[in-house]
């Protein structure tokens, strides 16, 4: 498939992996496809195969351009990320689930975040830290809104279903088309006031600055730092570990990013994830295909045990010295 789509199946094997290693629970998926090529589908099935906490994976054609019409999404990409609006009504045996992007990185276990109460709402879902200074932008018109990240979120199917959310969000997503954040900033229009549960950080930790804590005192910095205490859902919103060689010096961005290529060692994607790593920042992909010729036995202990940190870059006096292998 195009690179999108080939990038989006192999965060889905991450994302799906990370979850049933850190579950002391048994797993289902629900996948929202929407055009998952056969071969990446039996690629994701061996996979969780591997780990006996793994139940089933279920997927549920989507037809985005016949479900989403008159919707559109920032950046010309593909209207994909309304996908998941659908899950409610095609499976109504549902009662409660998650929903995950599959930008993120699992490092606990999901069964804390399914058994947080939602207080009688339809969703529970975390603040975004990354709406500062445009935050009375994103709370459309309602200052005292706590705008949040549509990255994570724990859904009452059958309240969902029972307000009819499907319909209500797809009448705000052609009505606001304009929308830079599309169906996040379409849930929070939807339930705007704080009409939700607010969930604590660690179910949604985001590597950016902490900009709301300057409209909501009480999500200030010391309440963020003991969340990645307790870390749960690593979210790489805004730059992606495919893209950025060296997301920051800080301990917190080294350990997520090296969290997201230690379960990317594990699938069959991570050559073309590390290639495209080291094209994308002007590095000779030499590394990434001496990896590749190696068997896949000897790769896969080559990357755990070399690659739980890629390759990346050390700054001094803002001057690149060189590219190295750490651990």
């Amino acid at each position: 498939g195009n690179s999108e789509s080939v990038i989006y199946s192999a965060c889905m094997s991450i994302t799906a992996i990370s979850i049933l290693n850190n579950a002391f629970c048994d797993i289902e998926f629900h996948v929202m496809d929407c055009g998952i090529t056969e071969e990446d589908k039996r690629q994701l099935l061996d996979l969780c195969g591997n780990f006996s906490n793994f139940c089933r994976i279920t997927f549920y054609p989507i037809d985005v351009e016949k479900e989403f019409v008159g919707c559109q999404t920032y950046r010309g990409f593909s209207l994909n990320p309304f996908a998941y609006f659908m899950f409610p009504v095609v499976n109504e045996s549902v009662e409660r689930c998650i929903v995950v992007n599959t930008d993120i990185c699992v490092v606990g276990d999901m069964k804390e975040l399914n058994d947080e109460s939602l207080d009688g709402n339809v969703i529970g879902a975390v603040p975004d830290i990354g709406a500062g200074a445009m935050h009375k932008e994103y709370a459309f018109g309602c200052a005292d809104h706590k705008y949040f990240n549509s990255g994570v979120l724990l859904v009452d199917c059958r309240a969902w279903r029972q307000q009819d959310c499907t319909k209500k969000l797809l009448a705000i997503a052609k009505k606001h088309n304009q929308d830079f954040y599309c169906d996040q900033d379409t849930l929070n229009r939807l339930f705007l006031g704080n009409k939700y549960k607010v969930l604590p950080f660690r179910y949604n930790l985001l590597f950016c600055t902490n900009r709301i804590k300057k409209f909501f005192p009480d999500l200030d910095d010391m309440l963020l730092k003991n969340e990645w205490q307790h870390a749960v859902v690593l979210h790489y919103a805004g730059v992606k570990p495919w893209d950025m060689l060296v997301p920051s010096l800080s301990t917190v961005s080294t350990r997520g990013y090296a969290d997201f290529w230690y379960y990317a060692s594990r699938t069959k994607y991570f050559v073309g994830l590390f290639c495209e790593l080291l094209q994308n920042n002007g590095v000779p992909v030499t590394v990434a295909k001496l990896f590749s010729s190696l068997p896949s036995a000897t790769q896969r202990q080559q990357m755990h045990d070399c690659c739980y940190w890629v390759s990346w870059r050390t700054y001094f006096k803002g001057q690149a010295k060189g590219w190295y292998l750490a651990r």
